[in-house]
């Protein structure tokens, strides 16, 4: 094996020592061990939140790095897309339209959903128009999505 596998091996190892070790301290600190009841109810709460938390962050890593390969750059994120901008703008349309008391809002994963498939489709018309219009240069349409990224927020401000 060569010394930088073996390197990146250990790193990695590192690191998922350090979730394994972060997920214990989040399950434990806090919880009363003495009383079931207690114990059962703080799982019960925990564990949910913790899946959600690694299934997130599974997520945004994978996005990332597929992204950067793509790119051929480490130091760019799908951030620059706008794309954490463009959800927070439609979400805030979302809102706007069906107001904070509806039916869609109280439910909140029906609002999210709602958020979801408006944004994947906005995300599509927008990126696929850019992309068509640059060539289908990537850099071009990171550019556009950096002004974008910055531009989505003026919409969204309270």
């Amino acid at each position: 094996m060569m010394k930088g596998n073996t390197s990146n091996l250990r790193k990695l190892a590192i690191l998922g020592i350090l979730v394994i070790l972060a997920a214990i301290l989040y399950m434990t600190i806090g919880v009363k061990f003495a009383n079931p009841k207690l114990f059962h109810y703080s799982m019960k709460i925990r564990t949910p939140k913790l899946a959600a938390m690694l299934i997130t962050a599974f997520a945004i890593g994978s996005a990332s790095i597929v992204f950067q390969s793509i790119i051929n750059n480490t130091i760019v994120t799908p951030c620059l897309l706008g794309m954490n901008s463009l959800y927070t703008l439609i979400h805030t349309a979302v809102v706007f339209v069906f107001g904070t008391t509806s039916f869609i809002m109280t439910k909140s994963n029906l609002a999210f959903g709602i958020d979801l498939v408006l944004m994947g489709i906005t995300a599509t018309i927008i990126y696929s128009y850019l992309f068509k219009k640059t060539g289908h240069n990537v850099l071009y349409v990171l550019l556009v999505g950096t002004v974008l990224s910055s531009f989505f927020p003026v919409f969204s401000r309270r």
